[in-house]
């Protein structure tokens, strides 16, 4: 099986991408419970998602910023 790193220059983007995530969340007076409702996602996901332990589809980064009225 062949393991390929990840760039620290993506990890930086990527938890860039989750900050702004969270931050509109919060902004927005949104819990994850009401995140994950407005994009038919579970909580646990959202929680996943926020904590950098799920890496997440185009579709599913789409549907977040979407339901924050944000673009992508």
């Amino acid at each position: 099986m062949i393991c390929i790193k990840t760039s620290d220059d993506i990890v930086k983007k990527r938890q860039v991408i989750i900050s702004k995530i969270v931050q509109v969340r919060l902004e927005k007076e949104l819990s994850q419970t009401q995140l994950a409702k407005l994009t038919g996602m579970h909580r646990s996901n959202i929680c996943r998602i926020e904590s950098g332990c799920q890496n997440i589809s185009l579709d599913t980064l789409i549907r977040i910023f979407d339901a924050l009225g944000k673009d992508v």
